[in-house]
């Protein structure tokens, strides 16, 4: 609820990063979004087109938004996911005049202005991302199925937002962290519903347990956070739930990109010659991973981690010449170097554990190292 993970294991923040429920355990759009959305259902339940109680409706939902923001100590993912609903939520006060595509875009565009750096945070270009993402698709998807059971269509309209957020968001993903969870659809669906029930009771239990005996909340709450852990580590277990390793660069993201953009010119202003476009550039992208598969295997490069002590990849020939300063652990070198491994499909390591051994592999290579240029370091 408010973002605090000292009580989170390794093995449980694998699991939910694995599942592709990494989202649930961070504060962020996540729950920005579930708050937004309950003050507004409730109310909603006051049934009135007074154009004050359609204002003061709002600000309601503005305090309540940048309060959780405060509360949760204000990580800039909240903010920017409170900024962006902020603006979403202003918006609607026009109602004739509102267009949701400019208020994201509003939204951006002042988070650019305070710090225009963070167009390259992976956090701003995966919220905007799938915000994006659902608003364009969701619609489509959700309609291309009509179930007239409440229950069913509710379920489907759940799984409609978990796929419509991989269409944008799937391409930059695969770009930073190179794995792609295999069940996000039930992990997604099962994560979100709790997530909702988890959010409502903890925030009841936030303002008002101080002044009221609340223990069938507590119960409710401590039951659903366990169903999550527990549903999660559930489906970490299934077989093939993961791929792994994949090798994403810029390129591989534009094509993508590119085809997505075809394949919508499909859907939404029906052109069908789009269609072999999109088919078209899916094709080159195999072909792209394939021939990338050679290239990145036989160019030598010296790679420079951004560190506050040494640690140096060599790369030649596939194989991986590391050296680390001994203050850096395991795990730290792991978490560093692990993606840019993977995308030059480097998977062989030989530790030189000692700056007397980086010298000796230095004047053994130097004449490999004088060829080196510098686009390669």
């Amino acid at each position: 609820v408010l973002g605090h993970r000292g009580l989170i294991d390794n093995d449980m923040y694998d699991a939910f990063a694995q599942t592709g429920s990494m989202h649930v355990l961070a504060v962020s759009g996540l729950h920005v979004g579930i708050l937004s959305g309950l003050l507004g259902w409730i109310l909603s339940l006051i049934r009135s087109n007074n154009k004050g109680y359609r204002f003061l409706k709002t600000i309601i939902i503005l305090l309540g938004i940048w309060s959780f923001a405060f509360i949760t100590g204000g990580s800039p993912s909240v903010l920017r996911a409170s900024l962006m609903f902020s603006t979403l939520e202003v918006g609607k006060v026009w109602r004739g005049h509102y267009s949701v595509y400019n208020s994201i875009g509003a939204a951006a565009l002042a988070l650019l202005c305070i710090d225009p750096f963070m167009i390259f945070h992976v956090g701003f270009q995966l919220s905007f991302a799938a915000i994006i993402s659902i608003v364009m698709f969701c619609p489509k998807i959700s309609k291309a199925i009509t179930i007239k059971n409440p229950f069913g269509n509710y379920l489907w309209r759940l799984m409609s937002v978990a796929i419509s957020v991989q269409i944008l968001t799937l391409p930059i993903s695969l770009y930073y962290f190179h794995q792609f969870p295999v069940y996000f659809l039930i992990t997604g669906v099962t994560a979100v519903v709790l997530a909702i029930g988890i959010l409502s009771s903890g925030l009841i239990l936030l303002f008002f347990s101080a002044f009221l005996t609340l223990g069938p909340v507590w119960h409710l709450y401590d039951g659903l956070v366990s169903l999550l852990s527990s549903s999660t580590y559930a489906i970490h277990s299934w077989p093939y739930g993961l791929i792994p390793n994949v090798a994403f660069d810029q390129i591989a993201v534009l094509i993508s990109f590119m085809s997505i953009a075809s394949f919508s010119s499909y859907i939404f202003l029906k052109n069908k010659q789009a269609v072999i476009y999109g088919l078209g550039l899916f094709l080159t992208l195999m072909l792209y991973k394939e021939a990338q598969h050679f290239t990145q295997t036989q160019k030598p490069e010296i790679v420079f981690y951004d560190t506050r002590k040494p640690l140096v990849d060599l790369i030649v020939d596939g194989r991986v010449y590391c050296y680390a300063h001994p203050s850096l652990t395991k795990n730290n070198i792991d978490f560093t170097t692990r993606n840019f491994r993977i995308f030059k499909r480097a998977d062989q390591v030989v530790w030189l554990d000692s700056e007397d051994h980086l010298k000796v592999f230095y004047e053994e290579n130097l004449s490999f190292l004088k060829n080196v240029k510098e686009k390669d370091i």
